[in-house]
This record gives structure tokens, C-alpha cells and sequence, in this order.
């Protein structure tokens, strides 16, 4: 029975079994059931190649032994393929100290000779015991050796597990003085070795040569390794860490500030927490305030309100004549924005290491107190503040500093205006502490202020209005710009002229004046000419009716080209009962005449207006309640108003009898 697979065995009787081994690499490496079972090489190959072992012409002969001895060997098949150029040759197997048996090897067809893999075989008749050589002989270009596979009723040892020790994390840096934990060493399931520990040099540390446990850091670099002996099941196991101390940062002695709470009690405002070197700001103890570490009456820290509450907590520090680099250190449940009002001042984080931030503050000489506000960065949970200190920097030179874009941008980025008319300035956004100022090129289109960016005197044309941000010691100076187009005031030369003629309803010029039904006139109707309000506005017959019996109609022409003098005419009739009037009024222009008409019930009169000194954008509005309107026209040039003569009988009637006196 032949089982093709390579497994781990003692020495067998009556059952073969085939142990294939790969070569991996350009030189005699090899794995057996995904372990190394490396040859032990005589010769090596030419090494230019990583498929299999590669033998040329100048390193024929290349040759290895296997690791183990084998029992009764019947059959190795040797797995090859050759380069482009097809390369030939032979392979000679030796087992134990029998004779040397050869075989072949070569492409056997035509072509590029790397498009296949060709096996190579041998038999025994007779049974031969001993470990396996394999020489290879290269006549021909180049023979690769991917793998060989023994047929045998055994070996005379185990084949045996890799351990894959494994350290993680890969590397350790320890602090003097600070708490670390080793890395954790990892192996394969089922592993029964016994593990023993090292370290190279010893004076770094010193090691536990059972758990791995470092004790007696001393400064300096280090590697440690854990091994294993080889067991019945798997071989001997080797993994390394690199392991780097550093020393103990200096003890601060002298704080310009610290705080940490102590001093105070829980639920205590901010603001009444005393310092001698700093006084606090909050929002007078309704967020900002002190609270217990963990319910620990005696470990008190200070809760920073996340960020959704807009409310953060500031210290003024009595500098005591420092300046310079100073190191601000605090511990943090999270990530604080650290800022500063004090003016010129330069914050710059540094290192972060589990919930110790370190920051550098660059004061200015000459300055008295420093602001320092922390503010949550967290939207959704609460910062806890503690263990705050502000010492002199050791280090004094500058620190280097990526400086931030303010990214200075303008929404919307282009602005259309027509002289006249009203008009707001593009937004600017400034995520930067630098100075603002606003220009306009050219700059005949309009006047800016350039502070504020607020444009006046405009005249027609096209310009860029620029905003730019001076760099500070955060931030890189920043520009942004936006198109300003300036458009002359539409004027309409044409005049205005309303004849209602294509609207159809009840009313006006069908003699009617009372008792009607009438709809809304709206833009969509088919009217001459554009109104901008039509309010309470009805369709009549082709004239329009304006208001009912208890609210005022209006109705509003369109912006009329009227530049100087000119006039205003139109019919207007009263409701068939009651008092019935007519206000008009215009934007624009000064009317002259009657404003205001007495309406004639049931009865058409016309009526002229005159307009003066017309801007070019005249607009007139006709209100009232109950009155009926056609045939309106403005017009440019002086006109001559007409007042109505308002000629009446008194008596309207008389009444003669043949022979009697009267009077008319």
C-alpha cells in the first residue's frame, strides 16, 4: 500500500510511505509537512534562481544529503524543470553506501523548457537502507530541482513539528521607572517543550530564565530570546525581542504651576479651586467642576464637559518671570485642544504615551501670565483633567513646527450686483489666528474696507476681491478670493400700457356694477403687461376689478423707464353703491394730482396724472376697495393734468306745468 503524503512517523514495517521534500530557495533548504527538513549540502548550486535549487554547467555535480536515514527504499522521483534555453543532464542517487544509480533528466519536448515541471525516477529492484544523496549533473544550459519524494518502508527517525515561537508585540522600550509589560510569547498547539529565557548583554537587565519576568533595568539595548530543546514531537524552538531602556526623565523641582486637585473637594466649582500660582475659569460649576477617580474620595480629578456643551476650562498662570520653552504636561481620558490667548504664544504637542500628554509652550520674554485653555475634543463623553505641571524646558531651541493653512475660503466665490440694489458679501471662513485683510483689484469697481470687507461706491464692471490672513507662530498665512461683478440698472424705455382686453369676466365694461361673480387675476393671466403684485386683484370684463367690500385691493406695475417727467392715465369706475375710492402711489418719481380718488358708482371717468423727476425705475401701485380699472398708460414727456370739473345739476330734475314761472 503506498501512502502519497508526507507525515510523522516512527519506523514502520509491512506499509510504505513517501516523504516529499521541497526545495524552497536557491540553495539545499526544504520543508516536509510545512517543517523544515533541510538537506545538508555537498555542493551548492548556481543560486540565481528561487524555483528550486538551480544547477548550471559550472556547478554540475551540486549535490545534498537528507536529514534522516530511510528503511528499505524502493523509489525517489526527482521533480525538475529546465530554463528558456531547455537544459539536460542527469541526477545520481546514492542511498546509505550502495552503489550510485542515475537517471536522465531533461526537456523532453520543444519549446521554452520552463513551461512544465518533468519527473525523474529510479526503482530498486532490491530494497537499499541509508540516508539519500542526490548529485545533479548539468551537461546542457540549466536543471532546476523543485522537489524529491522517497518511497520507503520508513525512516530511522521522527519527523518533527516546528514550535513557531512567535513574541508579541516584536520589540519592548521601557522607561526607568515605569510600569511595562513584557511581550507574550506564542507557540504552535499541542507543544510539550520546556521554554528557558535569555538576554544579550546581561547589564541591561536581568531575566527570569522560566517566565521571561525583566528586573534591574539599567540604560541601554538589549536582545532577548527564548528557546527550546528538541522534544519527541518538535524540533527546538528559537524567538528574539529587541528590548531598549531609556533613562528616567529628570525629577521636576521647581513647577511654575501644578495642580492636581487635591486641595479641594468633590462637586467643587473650578473656579473656587485655590492656587497660589494660577487662578481658574469655567462656567461657574454647572459642567466644569471636581470629581472622585473611581469613587475615590482621596484621588480627585476635574471633568473637561465634551464638546457638545461649547464650555471649557482655563487657567491664568503667574509666570513668575519665565519664558522660553516651558514643558506642559497633564493626564487625559482623552485627546484636550490646548490653546492659548496670551499674545505671540506657541503651543506644539509632543509625545503621548498611554494618557500622559506632553506639550511644548513657547512664551515670549517679557510676559507676565499665560492662558492656557483645555477644551474636549469628544462630542459625545466627558474629558477627565489631572496631575497638570508646567516646568522650565531643558531643551530652549526652537521647536519645529509644521504650521497649519488657516484655509481661508470665501462661500459663495463669486458675487453678481446691479447698482441699486441691496447686496451681502460673500462669507469668509478662517479656521487660522492670523490678521485679516480684504483688497479689490482694480480697484475702480468698488471701495472696500479692509477690515471688514464690506464694498460701497460701486461701479460697473469686473474685479477679484481678495481676503488674506497673516501667518503666526501656528498657522501659514492664507488667501482667498471671490469675483465681484457690478451690473448697470436695467432700465425699460418702453412705456406702460395696460388694456385688460384678452381678460373675460363680469363687470366694468359691460355695464355691470353690482351683483357679479369675478376670479383672482394672477401672473399666469393673459394681461399686456408685467404686475409684480396683484392682491385681491379680479378678472372683469377685459378691465380688472380691485378689493371687495371689506379689503383694500393692490395692484403694482413693473419697474417703468421713466428718466425725468411724464404721465400717468388711466379709467377708473366706483361699485354700484357706496363710497368708493382710489389711492395711488409711486415709487420712483413725484406724483402730481389727486392721490386719492373719489370713484363714481356705476359710472367710467378718466383720470391724468403727472410724474416728475423719474429715477428710471418707476413703479406704480393703484389700491382700494370696490372699483373697476382700464386702459392704463405711462408714459415719458410732461403732461397737462386735468381735474375733473365735476359739473351736477341742482336740482337733476324738473318738472314744468304749462303757464307756471321756474327756474332751472
Amino acid at each position: 500500500m503506498l501512502i502519497l503524503l508526507c507525515a510523522v512517523f516512527n519506523t514502520v514495517w509491512g506499509e510504505d510511505v513517501t516523504m516529499t521534500y521541497t526545495f524552497t530557495a536557491k540553495n539545499w533548504t526544504a520543508t516536509c509537512n510545512e517543517s523544515d527538513a533541510n538537506w545538508t549540502s555537498g555542493k551548492e548550486g548556481a543560486g540565481f534562481s528561487n524555483n528550486g535549487v538551480q544547477v548550471t554547467k559550472t556547478v554540475t555535480g551540486a549535490n545534498a544529503t537528507s536529514p534522516v536515514e530511510f528503511i528499505n527504499v524502493k523509489k525517489v522521483v526527482i521533480t525538475y524543470n529546465t530554463n528558456k534555453s531547455a537544459g539536460a543532464g542527469s541526477f545520481g542517487v546514492i542511498v546509505g553506501n550502495n552503489p550510485e544509480e542515475t537517471s536522465d533528466a531533461g526537456y523532453p519536448g520543444s519549446g521554452d523548457g520552463r513551461e512544465g515541471y518533468y519527473t525523474s525516477e529510479i526503482t530498486y529492484s532490491t530494497p537499499q537502507s541509508g540516508t539519500v544523496k542526490l548529485t545533479v549533473n548539468c551537461t546542457t544550459n540549466s536543471l532546476y530541482v523543485v522537489s524529491i519524494a522517497i518511497t520507503a518502508e520508513g525512516t530511522s527517525e521522527v519527523t518533527l513539528k516546528n514550535p513557531e515561537f512567535k513574541f508579541t508585540p516584536d520589540n519592548l522600550t521601557v522607561t526607568i521607572g515605569k510600569d511595562f509589560t513584557e511581550p507574550e510569547l506564542s507557540y504552535a498547539e499541542g507543544f510539550d517543550g520546556k521554554v528557558t529565557y535569555s538576554i544579550e548583554p546581561a547589564g541591561v537587565a536581568t531575566i527570569d530564565a522560566n517566565t521571561g519576568e525583566l528586573a534591574n533595568l539599567a540604560v541601554g539595548t538589549a536582545t532577548v530570546t527564548a528557546s527550546s530543546e528538541k522534544t519527541a514531537t518538535f524540533a527546538a524552538g528559537k524567538a528574539s525581542y529587541p528590548l531598549t531602556v531609556k533613562e528616567a526623565p529628570a525629577p521636576v523641582t521647581d513647577a511654575i504651576w501644578a495642580e492636581d486637585w487635591q486641595t479641594s473637594v468633590a462637586g467643587a466649582k473650578v473656579e473656587d479651586v485655590e492656587n497660589a500660582a494660577a487662578t481658574y475659569t469655567g462656567d461657574d460649576g454647572a459642567y466644569v467642576k471636581i470629581y472622585t477617580n473611581n469613587n475615590d474620595a482621596t484621588n480627585l480629578e476635574l471633568l473637561v464637559p465634551k464638546s457638545s456643551r461649547g464650555v471649557n476650562f482655563q487657567a491664568d498662570i503667574d509666570l513668575k518671570g519665565e519664558s522660553g520653552n516651558l514643558d506642559l504636561t497633564f493626564t487625559s481620558n482623552q485627546k484636550l485642544n490646548v490653546t492659548s490667548s496670551t499674545t505671540e504664544v506657541q503651543i506644539v504637542a509632543g509625545a503621548v504615551e498611554d494618557n500622559a500628554y506632553t506639550y511644548t509652550v513657547v512664551v515670549p520674554s517679557g510676559t507676565q501670565k499665560l492662558n492656557l485653555t483645555f477644551a474636549a475634543t469628544s462630542k459625545d463623553n466627558n474629558a477627565r483633567l489631572d496631575n497638570l505641571k508646567l516646568v522650565k524646558s531643558e531643551n530652549q531651541n526652537p521647536p519645529v513646527v509644521e504650521k497649519k493653512d488657516p484655509e481661508l475660503a470665501f462661500d459663495p466665490t463669486s458675487l453678481t450686483v446691479t447698482m441699486g440694489d441691496t447686496f451681502k458679501e460673500p462669507v469668509l471662513t478662517n479656521k487660522g489666528d492670523g490678521t485679516v485683510t480684504y483688497s479689490i483689484s482694480p480697484d475702480g469697481v468698488a471701495t472696500i474696507d479692509a477690515s471688514t470687507g464690506k464694498l460701497s461706491n460701486l461701479a460697473e464692471g469686473t474685479a477679484t476681491v481678495t481676503a488674506k490672513s497673516s501667518e503666526t507662530a501656528n498657522y501659514k498665512e492664507g488667501t482667498a478670493t471671490y469675483t465681484l461683478t457690478v451690473k448697470k440698472q436695467t432700465q425699460n424705455t418702453e412705456p406702460f400700457q395696460e388694456t385688460f382686453d384678452q381678460i373675460e369676466g363680469e363687470g366694468g365694461n359691460d355695464d355691470q356694477f353690482a351683483n357679479i361673480s369675478n376670479s383672482a387675476m394672477t401672473s399666469e393671466d393673459p394681461t399686456d403687461e408685467t404686475w409684480t403684485t396683484l392682491d385681491r386683484a379680479y378678472k372683469a370684463k377685459q378691465c380688472a376689478k380691485f378689493g371687495t367690500g371689506s379689503a383694500d385691493g393692490k395692484m403694482t406695475t413693473r419697474a417703468i423707464g421713466i428718466s425725468g417727467d411724464g404721465g400717468l392715465t388711466f379709467r377708473a369706475a366706483g361699485w354700484g353703491s357706496g363710497s368708493n375710492t382710489l389711492i395711488v402711489t409711486v415709487e420712483g418719481a413725484t406724483l402730481e394730482g389727486a392721490s386719492k380718488i373719489t370713484l363714481s358708482n356705476g359710472e367710467w371717468k378718466n383720470y391724468t396724472l403727472g410724474l416728475k423727476n423719474g429715477n428710471g425705475n418707476v413703479t406704480v401701485t393703484f389700491t382700494g376697495k370696490r372699483g373697476f380699472i382700464d386702459d392704463i398708460m405711462v408714459k415719458s414727456g410732461a403732461v397737462i393734468i386735468k381735474d375733473d370739473p365735476e359739473l351736477a345739476f341742482t336740482p337733476d330734475n324738473l318738472e314744468v306745468e304749462l303757464g307756471e314761472t321756474f327756474t332751472e
